[in-house]
């Protein structure tokens, strides 16, 4: 799962970059947002997702496997039918 954090980390900070560089100086975007990044809901997004993968690094070594695998069971479904019902 490391691994994959990773790459993810990296083609994320990549694509941004991208989007930054991309649209850097275009009449056409709001004023104040530098590129087509809007980085005003990425620091809070970015904010909690460090500290979030830290904890979850740390309770991940100690977690009862079976006892995850049911509550993460329990979390899908409780979207599934969120997305269908409501």
């Amino acid at each position: 799962f490391g691994t994959s954090s990773a790459a993810i980390v990296v083609t994320a900070a990549s694509g941004a970059a991208l989007y930054l560089i991309r649209g850097w100086g275009n009449e056409f975007l709001p004023p104040g947002i530098p590129g087509f990044v809007d980085w005003r809901p990425a620091i809070p997004l970015i904010l909690g997702a460090v500290p979030g993968a830290i904890l979850g690094t740390r309770l991940s070594a100690r977690a009862d496997t079976p006892q995850v695998r049911i509550v993460y069971a329990v979390m899908l479904l409780v979207v599934t039918l969120r997305m269908f019902f409501f």
